[in-house]
């Protein structure tokens, strides 16, 4: 088949790329920043110019109302593949659009659509590609700059100017309770129950001072955009800045990310790392590497734990309900249900070298096995042409 891969700035699409080429299609990838996702007489013009009548399908990490309605227009099947969480997108009408099949990585998002009635979407883990990462072999010279006991590699989602600070014009009372809320979700895996304590008069009084109307082509609810864009993000704030003071205080550890981080004194900072060319070499030599999801990330694998075992690297993971589908915690990962918890078993896992390794192992094998892009890309094709 003959496909056009659209790059906007997707981490893992040249690794789509490569395994499309892989299985024998042909594949132009395009970086195309769209101005506007959901309409964009600029994109439309490209599409007529450039993508109708050339392709047999439309490929994207997240979801483009724009690509669906151009998609539909011409008779291109579109493939989406979510990979973002919240993704506000999805709840545009155009997913109605029966060209599309988007492919969800977070088990509940995914049936939280399909139990509304929509039957364009389809549940479908993230992947990651081990022959790509196998050719990543770290000289003496990167072992030094990255091996650490502990690394994490993300955002810290404590920008000065952060979404949440709006709810600041709020009565002392409602500011109050909606803290209170997000510290007690900041202490629950698997459960994300924001968006349904917002009750009828809290909303009463946010609507009135911060207004939200969904977008023209949209249902999304106001309640689902607070929770998810307000507050999940302020409870990933809380859940990373605790856990990383405590285990930067405890272990040696190395932090990739362009977030302040003067609460950490003993942190190394080694500011962002490019995904492509040196993401890998942190995986592969840091003892034991972090993922710590974004609280809205209900159930979903996160695209960063398939990279780490792909690389080979021990993963220790917060409780995602996604994991027990396909992995096993203590054979090919681990996973924590609190930061005291998670101090217990990095010390132990420093201290049971070989234990790590083997677990690590056991991690790359299963992704290797089930979980390549190729792998995926068969699941897609056999949903998408009935193979």
């Amino acid at each position: 088949m003959k496909i056009f891969a659209l790059d906007h700035n997707s981490f893992g699409i040249e690794h789509v790329a490569f395994a499309l080429k892989q299985m024998g299609h042909s594949v132009t990838m395009e970086k195309h920043i769209i101005d506007n996702p959901r309409f964009s007489s600029e994109f439309d013009d490209f599409f007529d110019k450039e993508i109708a009548g050339n392709y047999d399908v439309f490929f994207s990490f997240n979801f483009f109302p724009t690509v669906s309605d151009n998609c539909n227009k011409h008779g291109i099947k579109y493939i989406s593949w979510i990979y973002d969480s919240p993704h506000v997108a999805l709840f545009s009408y155009k997913i109605l659009n029966p060209c599309n099949y988007v492919f969800i990585f977070d088990k509940e998002m995914y049936l939280e659509l399909k139990n509304a009635g929509i039957s364009t979407v389809y549940y479908l883990p993230l992947a990651a590609e081990t022959d790509i990462y196998d050719e990543f072999v770290p000289t003496p010279q990167i072992v030094n700059n990255y091996s650490c006991d502990v690394s994490f590699v993300g955002a810290l989602y404590n920008e000065t100017h952060c979404l949440y600070e709006r709810f600041n014009v709020l009565s002392d009372y409602t500011r109050g309770y909606l803290d209170a809320m997000v510290k007690a979700q900041s202490k629950i895996y698997g459960y994300f129950f924001l968006q349904d304590m917002l009750n009828n008069s809290l909303m009463d009084e946010i609507q009135k001072h911060i207004p939200y109307t969904p977008n023209r082509d949209g249902v999304e609810s106001a309640e689902y955009i607070f929770a998810h864009y307000f507050m999940a993000r302020k409870v990933t704030e809380i859940e990373r800045h605790d856990i990383i003071k405590k285990v930067s205080d405890n272990f040696d550890m190395k932090i990739y990310t362009t977030g302040n981080t003067t609460d950490f004194p003993h942190i190394t900072n080694m500011g962002p790392i490019d995904y492509y060319d040196m993401m890998p070499y942190v995986f592969k030599c840091s003892k034991i590497n972090l993922n710590i999801s974004l609280k809205s990330i209900r159930s979903g694998i996160p695209l960063r734990a398939f990279d780490i075992m792909a690389c080979g690297g021990f993963l220790i993971s917060n409780y995602q309900a996604d994991f027990l589908d396909f992995f096993v915690p203590g054979e090919d990962l681990i996973l924590f249900q609190d930061s005291d918890e998670l101090l217990q078993l990095i010390d132990y896992y420093l201290t049971h070298e070989d234990e790590r390794l083997q677990i690590a192992a056991n991690g790359y094998n299963k992704v290797k096995q089930f979980h390549g892009f190729r792998c995926r890309l068969q699941e897609i094709f056999g949903i998408v042409y009935g193979e």
